[in-house]
């Protein structure tokens, strides 16, 4: 019996092996065009499987080692459209019950017990007082389930978003949005997650919410009757009214700014707000230093092209000879902050922290 559907595989032989998705991957280009680690070999996996005699765990792996940036599938002769491709083998695999690495695989039981993809509901709201309530208003900051991970993320932009606007948090039994479950490949919990997470928001009469993860903010934003706008939107907004302004740096910053292969707009309005502060100067990055949209899952997953290509982020800082590296979202900060350990000495933010130094 086949693990894949008939028309994935037969999607998979248009391939012509040609490699234009490989010069565009910014894995392959940062891990020295190591074929393994290219678009070009995954779109291998299916057929690999399907030949094996047993199922390896290394293939299961291996099918979470993309970080779905998507520039693949832009340059592909063929039309192939490999990110959702690859998304389709991972749902396969789980729905033929094979096991997905440790961290992807307790997602269903986090979220039964939970209703977390990720993190702790116990340190969930840690930064928040105590006796926090949530207000009456329209507006509020969706903190994720990273935000017990990263408290210090949390807390920068929920005290950057106060500062300009009147919002409010859920906090602490604020629900999964499910989008890295559908990242993962569970598919229909993470419908389930969306659907109970957009009660819950209709409950508190939510009308405009401010998102701390990119990736959460792309799955929020199929509920259709949510204005749904990321945080770096928010403060550029408030920067260009002339709520929010900025003090100048006491001593010259160069800083290298990482965001993700899709999100320009979002990119280029980081790259403005940064600019507003006098003595920053923002290094250009090389195009293969920005990152996928599932970057983060295939972090938690153990991927290694993942952690290869933040340290070769690291290591080209130093040599550029950089004061700072600031993450465009909090969900590549979190990966920034666990690998950087020990690893460099280049001081490292998301876009909110930074700037609340220069309040």
């Amino acid at each position: 019996m086949s693990v894949f559907p008939e028309s994935l595989l037969k999607s998979l032989d248009l391939c012509i092996k040609c490699g234009a998705c490989n010069h565009v991957c910014p894995i392959f280009i940062s891990q020295e065009k190591k074929e393994f680690l290219g678009p070009r070999a995954y779109l291998q996996i299916p057929r690999l499987i399907e030949e094996e005699l047993e199922m390896s765990v290394d293939f299961i792996e291996y099918a979470y080692e993309c970080t779905m940036c998507g520039l693949c599938d832009n340059v592909c002769p063929v039309g192939i459209q490999i990110s959702k491709l690859i998304l389709a083998v991972r749902e396969a695999l789980i729905d033929q019950g094979y096991v997905p690495p440790r961290q992807v695989a307790s997602m269903p039981t986090k979220l039964s017990e939970e209703g977390l993809a990720f993190g702790s509901r116990e340190l969930k709201a840690k930064w928040l007082p105590p006796d926090y309530q949530p207000g009456k208003g329209d507006t509020f900051f969706f903190s994720t389930c990273l935000s017990s991970e990263i408290p210090e993320s949390t807390t920068a932009a929920f005290h950057l978003l106060r500062r300009f606007m009147e919002i409010e948090t859920i906090g602490r039994e604020e629900l999964c949005c499910g989008a890295f479950l559908r990242l993962a490949g569970y598919k229909y919990l993470s419908e389930g997650a969306l659907e109970e997470c957009g009660n819950q928001l209709s409950s508190h009469t939510i009308r405009k919410l401010v998102v701390l993860s990119r990736p959460c903010l792309d799955y929020i934003k199929k509920l259709s009757d949510l204005n749904v706008i990321h945080v770096i939107e928010a403060i550029g907004e408030a920067v260009e009214s002339g709520k929010l302004r900025f003090a100048n740096s006491k001593k010259e910053l160069s800083l290298g700014m990482i965001g993700y292969c899709d999100s320009y707009d979002l990119n280029y309005m980081a790259e403005d707000i940064l600019s507003q502060i006098g003595g920053i100067k923002i290094i250009d990055m090389p195009s293969w230093a920005s990152c996928g949209v599932g970057s983060l899952l295939s972090f938690k997953a153990g991927a290694k092209g993942i952690r290869g290509h933040f340290l070769k982020i690291f290591q080209l800082a130093k040599e550029m000879r950089l004061n700072s590296l600031v993450f465009l979202d909090s969900s590549l900060y979190l990966i920034g902050r666990e690998i950087s350990k020990g690893k460099t000495k280049v001081r490292i933010y998301d876009v909110p922290q930074f700037l609340l130094r220069f309040l």
